[in-house]
């Protein structure tokens, strides 16, 4: 069920989540969007990644989720974007500025540290499938269709002790 993103659809969610058996949820952030200005609202999150994150906290340690121990997989999408941005040397430093970033310009060592803050957001020990897509690539969204199903049947032995 997309419960959609913007901040009208939001109060769609607890009615989703109160009257839903969850066995996953599945959560979008444009990677390339990490130094758009988010123009939604007055929050304190100044870029629209800055609120996806935000979001995403709320989203995924709230008593539903939490309780009911959904799966969490995390897609982190237009990573054809983003590379194209670390490419120039003021985009990339201003991602360093914004994350606090020291490592090298490596699409690859970003994308590990975006990963690492994604699943310190999380308070519980539950795990965060996280997957870096482009989602123009059908291949990709393929094998991504069955790591998603594999994600689930894991989150669902685990909840059953049986991992």
């Amino acid at each position: 069920m997309d419960v959609g993103g913007q901040f009208s659809e939001r109060p769609k969610w607890d009615s989703a989540f109160e009257t839903s058996n969850i066995n996953a949820v599945l959560y979008f952030i444009a990677l390339d969007e990490y130094d758009i200005a988010n123009v939604e609202s007055n929050t304190e999150q100044d870029t629209k990644f800055q609120l996806a994150l935000s979001v995403y906290e709320e989203v995924m340690n709230g008593e539903h989720v939490r309780d009911h121990k959904s799966c969490r997989i995390v897609f982190l999408n237009k990573l054809d974007l983003f590379k194209l941005k670390l490419q120039h040397e003021d985009r990339f430093t201003d991602f360093q500025n914004r994350f606090g970033y020291m490592g090298e310009n490596n699409v690859d060592d970003c994308l590990d540290f975006i990963k690492k803050t994604i699943e310190e957001k999380i308070t519980d020990n539950l795990p965060v499938h996280i997957h870096a897509i482009c989602g123009l690539d059908t291949s990709l969204i393929k094998k991504l269709a069955q790591d998603i199903k594999i994600s689930i049947i894991a989150s669902s032995l685990t909840d059953m002790g049986i991992l």
